[in-house]
Parts: structure tokens; C-alpha cells; sequence
């Protein structure tokens, strides 16, 4: 089992991720308006300002036939939909979409939400208590521990996932690298991981460096600032699927706590400090860096895992410089990308 180093919390840094959680649990039941997402169907990745994007549904239904496709020639008793964990599910919107758009099983999907937003929804539908977990994704270790005691299932492999999404989630979060960490030691061999929102950089840690250690640990990993989300990152990881990949990656960073207790506006977040000593700098195997390029990373990486030389992206169609404001009605047409 992969040891994670959020277990070496500070005394100071443990409470503070208890209180903001517990802060939000209040915020809730006394309905004050507060930081908690309350969920989405569907939406669009932006890859660079020129206000290129996929569209989340193509993503999904991408990662889902290539999945299904590898698993074609398996035994009958195979789950023919991949694990799904949704971190920060708010209302379960996105596993309801993902339910009716393309009968995603509720049973092989899990959200994860500070508080239960599931009455709060305009659905009739909601997603049933079996796919669907309250508690603190800062303790995000701890939850899938005991969500994996509860699961009937314990042969399909408890604690790793196959499709792992976050949005609007990990810059509420005290701690998210550590959440990051510990997502990476949850995914599946030919896993993947979508996060975005991730404030890395405001916890002191660099994010070309992060990016290499975890390459270094045997992900492909991209790291690109978010275009609309300024100040954030988007986190993208895959488990290699090949004959040299062990199913279990032991993602235990360099990473310590400094102690210190960051603000920026109304968000908290841990300080941390790398060593990047330990760093081994296989540039093989790489992308290339969002410093660099951010639309080419991020492109280059979706390329990779749909396995594409060139990527059919959507463009949005307006003059406005900030476009990320623009209505999602906003009309917009189709571009290729090719990346060598």
C-alpha cells in the first residue's frame, strides 16, 4: 500500500484542514451562501487564450470507448463501464449526466462532496447513497479507505479508478497537493486523471518540478496554467497501460510542510517545500513543459491518451479578449490541431 505524505500533517495544518471543512458543514446547514460547487453536466477544457477547447462530453465518451474497446475481448463478466470518481460532485449533476447520456452505471461510479447537494438540485433524479460520499476531500486518503469497506465488490480491485475528475473543487482545498498525491496512488493501470482548479503554485511548489517528479514516478503528467481560471493549474495524469507499468505507483513526493498557513482572499492553503535533489530528470519521457507552451502540453497530452496526430478541437467564434465570459450559447465552430 503506497504511503502517503499527507499522513505527516503538522498539528496546525491537520486542524486547519478540519476547520474549513467543518466551516463549510455550518455554511450549509444554516443555507449562508458559501464556497461549495454545486455540481455540473457538461462543459468545455480551454487549452490556450485563443479560446480552443474540448468539449467535456467528447471527453468522456472518448475515454469511455477507448476503455471499452480494450475490454472487448475480455471475459462476459467484465464491467463494461470504467470506475469513475468524481471529486467534489456537489449535487451528483455530472454522475446523473453521465448516467443518461451514456448509461454510465451508478455502480461503477463514486462522488465525493463536502456537503450533501444532492436535495439541491433542479433534478427530480438524485444519485442513490451507494455512489455517493460525504466527507473531506483533504482527508481524501482516509474517505476512499472506508468507502472501500463498505464496497461489495472487493474483487474488481477497491481504491483505484479507472476516470478520476475534479473541477472547481481543489482550490477550496487546504491541502491539494496532498489531494493530488493521493489521487495519483488511486488510479487504475491505464488510469486517468482530469483536475482542474489546482492552485499549485500558491502552496510554494513549483509546477514544472512537480511535474517532473511525477514523470519521474512513471505518469505522463501535464501541468498547464488555466486560461480560465487564472492562477490555477489543470492537472492531467495517466497511469500508463504497458507491460513495464506496475499496478501500484507509489506517488510519495519529496514534499514537506512548512507549517505555514497561506491566505489569498478568502482561500487557505498549506505551505510546502520540495526537494528537488531527488529529482531524475528523464526528459524522454515528457511532455513538454506548460512554462514552454501551454496549448501545446495540454494538447499534446490529449493527443496521447486518444491516441491522435491530430486533435479536433472547437473554437469559440467572438473578438471578445475575454472570452472565457462569453455565454456557453456562444456559437463556435471546429479547428484540427496537429502536434508532432
Amino acid at each position: 500500500m503506497a504511503t502517503y505524505f499527507v499522513k505527516n500533517r503538522p498539528s496546525q495544518v491537520q486542524e486547519a484542514c478540519t476547520n474549513k471543512f467543518e466551516a463549510c458543514q455550518a455554511n450549509a446547514m444554516s443555507k449562508a451562501s458559501g464556497w461549495v460547487f454545486t455540481g455540473e453536466t457538461s462543459g468545455r477544457i480551454y487549452l490556450d487564450m485563443q479560446g480552443r477547447y474540448i468539449p467535456t462530453d467528447d471527453v468522456f465518451h472518448r475515454i469511455l470507448s477507448q476503455w471499452q474497446l480494450r475490454h472487448v475481448n475480455t471475459a462476459a463478466t467484465e464491467p463494461s463501464f470504467p470506475r469513475f470518481l468524481d471529486l467534489g460532485t456537489g449535487d451528483g449533476s455530472l454522475l446523473m449526466h453521465l448516467h443518461q447520456k451514456f448509461t454510465w452505471p451508478y455502480d461503477r461510479m463514486l462522488g465525493i462532496s463536502a456537503v450533501d447537494e444532492r436535495s439541491m438540485g433542479n433534478s427530480t433524479l438524485s444519485v442513490p447513497d451507494t455512489s455517493y460520499l460525504t466527507g473531506n476531500i483533504d482527508e481524501l486518503h482516509v474517505l476512499i479507505s472506508e468507502a472501500c469497506t463498505n464496497n461489495a465488490n472487493p474483487e474488481e480491485g477497491i481504491g483505484k479508478f479507472d476516470l478520476i475528475w475534479s473541477s472547481h473543487t481543489f482550490y477550496h482545498l487546504v491541502d491539494p497537493i496532498g489531494a493530488v498525491c493521493t489521487t495519483c496512488n488511486l488510479l487504475d493501470l491505464g488510469g486517468i486523471a482530469i483536475l482542474r482548479n489546482v492552485p499549485t503554485s500558491l502552496t510554494g511548489i513549483n509546477s514544472n518540478e512537480f511535474q517532473e517528479y511525477m514523470t519521474d514516478s512513471g505518469l505522463l503528467v501535464c501541468i498547464s496554467p488555466m486560461p480560465d481560471s487564472p492562477g490555477n493549474d489543470m492537472v492531467l495524469l495517466q497511469h500508463p497501460l504497458s507491460e513495464h507499468s506496475h499496478s501500484q505507483l507509489a506517488i510519495t513526493p519529496p514534499i514537506k510542510y512548512t507549517g505555514e498557513i497561506r491566505e489569498s482572499g478568502s482561500y487557505r492553503f498549506v505551505g510546502l517545500t520540495m526537494d528537488t535533489s531527488q529529482l531524475k530528470s528523464r526528459a524522454s519521457k515528457k511532455l513538454p513543459s506548460s512554462n514552454n507552451d501551454v496549448s501545446l502540453s495540454a494538447i499534446k497530452f490529449f493527443q496521447v491518451i486518444f491516441r491522435e496526430k491530430s486533435l479536433r478541437l472547437h473554437q469559440i467564434d467572438s473578438d471578445e479578449p475575454n472570452y472565457i465570459q462569453i455565454s456557453n450559447q456562444q456559437t463556435s465552430s471546429a479547428v484540427t490541431c496537429s502536434v508532432l
